[in-house]
């Protein structure tokens, strides 16, 4: 495949290039630099790649798999701002791309998109908030159903079964009344 990348250069002067290789800077201008970008990964347990291109205003076309159906919406969706498609398959990216050209086409749609997936915050601080959101919410939960079903939740739950009976009658082991 690099090999082929390569040689498409020379018929494609001005039009087309390839690097094969890591440069930091070229990752950022590229990413900077490009309308879509397209990942049909088969396998992607995180991807970082379409939320860094997020922050500069590239849409992602994205296999809906892992961390990119984790982070990506697709456009046909309410909020939705990418582009996914389910399979790895030639007609499927493809289609995908022509949804990404029609996105292009309609210029006023395009630019809200793009204006608004760099505002989308992927950042270790937001995920932490929404954990803490949810925590919060649960530990509330639980505490809400402790107060409807009380001792007997608390008993059933947490205390040990041949203590249970002795508490549920009214005078406890001391011979003291609990009522």
């Amino acid at each position: 495949v690099e090999e082929q990348l390569e040689k498409l250069k020379e018929n494609h002067i001005g039009n087309y290039n390839a690097f094969i290789g890591y440069d930091e800077k070229l990752s950022h201008l590229i990413y900077a630099g490009a309308d879509f970008l397209l990942m049909p990964s088969r396998v992607e347990p995180c991807g970082l790649n379409q939320m860094y291109a997020l922050r500069y205003g590239t849409i992602p076309i994205v296999r809906s798999i892992g961390g990119l159906k984790d982070t990506v919406i697709d456009i046909s969706e309410e909020g939705g701002f990418g582009i996914c498609h389910e399979n790895v398959t030639v007609s499927e990216i493809v289609h995908a791309i022509a949804r990404g050209l029609d996105l292009y086409k309609n210029q006023t749609k395009f630019k809200k998109i793009r204006k608004q997936i760099m505002s989308i915050d992927n950042s270790w601080d937001a995920s932490a908030k929404e954990y803490i959101k949810l925590y919060k919410l649960k530990e509330k939960e639980m505490m809400d159903n402790a107060e409807v079903l009380g001792l007997n939740w608390l008993m059933a739950n947490f205390l040990n079964p041949d203590i249970v009976d002795e508490l549920k009658n009214p005078q406890n082991i001391y011979g003291r009344d609990i009522r």
